[in-house]
């Protein structure tokens, strides 16, 4: 399990929790094969891309690492907005994970308050958010 916001993403975090995940697969059942072609990825609640405003300098230092146009970072006036989800996608797509086994959410934790604790929304005051893994 990853967590993923721009900043843990821009380190490669993604591709860090995959290796991870690998070996401690292989250590707990060494009789099944964990690989690219059955990891299956789901991208869930996060702040989407017409919420997730970044500055200039980080639009610049994405595109660099990642080597995209403007595909993931929109502008609108003076203001431009990461799509990290697709950016996460774009990062497990490159890394081998098969499109198939991608999926994303489309909430949105900025804009679903009733939902969704936001940092960035609620300016520092939060709750906690729980995930689960299982296998098959």
């Amino acid at each position: 399990m990853s967590i993923s916001g721009w900043g843990n993403t821009g380190c490669g975090s993604l591709f860090i929790s995959f290796s991870a995940s690998v070996d401690s697969f292989e250590l707990l059942n060494s009789a099944e094969q964990l690989t690219v072609n059955n990891i299956v990825i789901i991208i869930g609640p996060s702040i989407s891309k017409d919420a997730y405003e970044i500055d200039h300098d980080l639009a610049i230092k994405f595109k660099g690492k990642f080597n995209f146009n403007n595909q993931y970072i929109t502008k609108n006036g003076e203001k431009y907005y990461l799509d990290l989800k697709e950016l996460n996608k774009h990062i497990a797509l490159k890394y081998g994970i098969k499109k198939k086994n991608i999926f994303k959410t489309d909430f949105c934790t900025y804009k679903e308050k009733n939902l969704f604790y936001s940092y960035r929304r609620d300016e520092g005051k939060t709750g906690r958010m729980a995930a689960l893994i299982t296998r098959k």
